[in-house]
């Protein structure tokens, strides 16, 4: 009986070793579950502040870049110049004492007597040549250019571009369409200075004429057709080129674009933003929201009676070989529908890293 009630003790014993072990073997699997799971998530973790660091970075505001790249091209500018016209006067000061030593050494012996009637030329006159090198022609300075910007260093109006080189180039058709404090002129299609072709991805503003040799640029077009009204029209190439009423709203001046081969297929729409709004704006994530945000996009947008000052549009191109989203605000709109009438803009499209270093880079907004 003994031994049967130890039998039953020792096999009762197994079993709960048996269980207890499962259950550490449980245990270390659960654990080592969790600690792959918290690695995991830590490893997550840091991707997302990678992919969040890339993410967040400084839109592209490229009439603030140009400028910058003027104001910077000035100041050399200025200082070569002052080198320049430096070096002159004292080219000029020595030629002058050389100029008078030769005259000593060369018409010295006149007083002699050698040369006694500068009249008559009966007397000899001894002429030494000046020694080699003693005479530099004088130069001429050039005349100083017109100074784009103030002398002044204004590097706190231009914000996160503080750091930039005039070696990334932008290129923008006319430099008189950049105004020193970041801001461009986009004419209408009657404006001589200022094109009414705008490619927001750079800032460059074009002529009609001048958008026929690369019309892929251009993303918008400002029109201000002479009917009475005031009427103000932003247009863009796929709807000039496709439908036939763009001809009567523009009054035939979008006639030309029907011939273009290529075209940029971009909508526009106006946005809820202020001014003040639009420039609070500084990372990728809040430009694509605002311009994703916006709502009945089109290929036109027009005002009738009313000029287009204060207000901010939100431009997207979505096509295989190109995706851009930008904002245009409206600081002033001048003029109407003559020769004169233009906008005032700021322009800010998302930024392009392409070095992942969480700095815009401009160059890759050459096309």
């Amino acid at each position: 009986m003994v031994k049967i009630i130890s039998k039953l003790k020792i096999k009762i014993m197994k079993k709960k070793l048996n269980i207890l072990g499962g259950l550490l073997l449980l245990l270390q699997i659960t654990t080592a579950q969790n600690n792959n799971v918290k690695v995991e998530r830590t490893i997550q973790k840091v991707d997302n502040a990678v992919n969040k660091g890339k993410a967040i970075i400084n839109v592209f505001q490229p009439y603030l870049l140009k400028a910058r790249e003027l104001f910077t091209q000035a100041k050399q500018m200025a200082k070569d110049v002052k080198a320049t016209a430096k070096n002159v006067k004292n080219n000029t000061g020595n030629n002058s004492a050389a100029a008078a030593a030769n005259d000593n050494n060369t018409f010295g012996n006149n007083s002699t007597g050698n040369n006694t009637n500068s009249n008559d030329n009966t007397g000899s006159t001894t002429y030494t040549d000046p020694a080699p090198g003693s005479y530099t022609p004088p130069t001429t300075a050039p005349v100083p250019s017109t100074t784009v910007f103030a002398a002044a260093d204004n590097t706190a109006q231009y914000g996160v571009y503080n750091n930039y080189t005039p070696d990334q180039y932008l290129p923008v058709a006319n430099p008189a369409s950049v105004n020193a404090d970041g801001t461009g002129n986009w004419g209408n299609q009657n404006n001589g200075l200022y094109g009414n072709c705008l490619d927001v991805l750079t800032g460059t503003v074009m002529s009609m004429g001048e958008a026929e040799d690369k019309p892929s640029s251009v993303d918008l077009m400002f029109f201000a057709p002479a009917d009475g009204q005031n009427t103000y029209v932003l247009m863009t190439p796929s709807f000039a080129k496709n439908n036939s009423t763009a001809t009567y709203m523009t009054g035939h001046a979008s006639d030309g674009i029907t011939k273009w081969k290529e075209i940029t297929e971009s909508e526009v729409a106006l946005t809820k933003l202020t001014i003040s709004q639009f420039d609070k704006i500084q990372t990728n994530i809040q430009i694509t929201g605002a311009v994703k945000s916006a709502v009945n996009y089109t290929g036109w947008y027009t005002s009738v009676g009313t000029k287009l000052e204060g207000q901010v549009f939100a431009v997207k191109v979505e096509q295989d070989n190109r995706t851009v989203y930008a904002l245009i605000a409206v600081e002033k709109h001048y003029g109407t529908s003559g020769s004169n009438g233009y906008l005032k803009i700021k322009v800010k499209s998302q930024g392009i890293d392409t070095n992942n270093d969480g700095m815009v880079d401009p160059n890759a907004y050459l096309r």
